[in-house]
């Protein structure tokens, strides 16, 4: 099982990363994201569905 991160709209491979654009942010959440995808894939899946017009969250459910 592989670990994402998502914040504003991003998906981040490490949670390092997803701290890091979190700095000008007010909001600080961070949704973790669990999947058997890696993330090369998962990431390509997520920005085909929000391409497509899906809402973050649903892109993010069809990418798992």
């Amino acid at each position: 099982m592989n670990t994402f991160y998502y914040f504003e709209n991003n998906i981040y491979e490490t949670k390092e990363e997803a701290q890091n654009a979190t700095k000008n942010f007010n909001n600080k959440r961070i949704d973790e994201i669990q999947t058997e995808k890696d993330f090369n894939s998962f990431e390509e899946l997520y920005t085909q569905a929000r391409e497509e017009g899906n809402s973050c969250v649903d892109s993010i459910e069809w990418a798992r």
